[in-house]
């Protein structure tokens, strides 16, 4: 079967609050043991590639990138091949305190430790749920998961 990704047109929604759901597989097609494999954007607003989520290359780390100045790259390596993971993000712009615009979480669990965590600014409107395409399980700018 060939690779293939969703892309679709919407328009637009609440791009202050919001939260996004899914659940990956690690492939060693992707993925080497060595890790050597190349980013991988699972989902996102791709008009100039403004905001995806992604599976970063060598390191298999989640990393959710926002061109609003967002950056969040938790600490933790996504390892198991056999298994799949479920990644949940709860966003909030409006909130005060900046750690509590976006909450992510793997396997239920609350994501607390960051390699880089940079939290887009109070009341800032994101590129999720804007209109426009958005593309499901790659992009043309990182191909296809």
């Amino acid at each position: 079967m060939a690779a293939t990704r969703i892309v679709r047109t919407f328009g637009s929604g609440n791009q202050k609050k919001f939260t996004a759901s899914f659940w990956i597989k690690l492939s060693r097609v992707t993925y080497t043991d060595s890790g050597s494999g190349a980013s991988r954007q699972v989902f996102g607003q791709t008009l100039s590639n403004y905001c995806r989520f992604m599976i970063t290359g060598s390191t298999r780390k989640i990393q959710f990138y926002e061109s609003q100045g967002m950056d969040l790259r938790p600490s933790q390596t996504l390892s198991d091949f056999h298994g799949w993971y479920h990644i949940g993000v709860a966003v909030d712009t409006a909130q005060a305190t900046a750690s509590n615009r976006v909450k992510m979480y793997i396997n239920g669990e609350q994501v607390t430790s960051f390699s880089t965590e940079t939290y887009p600014a109070q009341n800032a409107d994101l590129n999720f749920n804007k209109s426009g395409t958005h593309d499901i399980g790659g992009s043309s700018a990182y191909g296809v998961i």
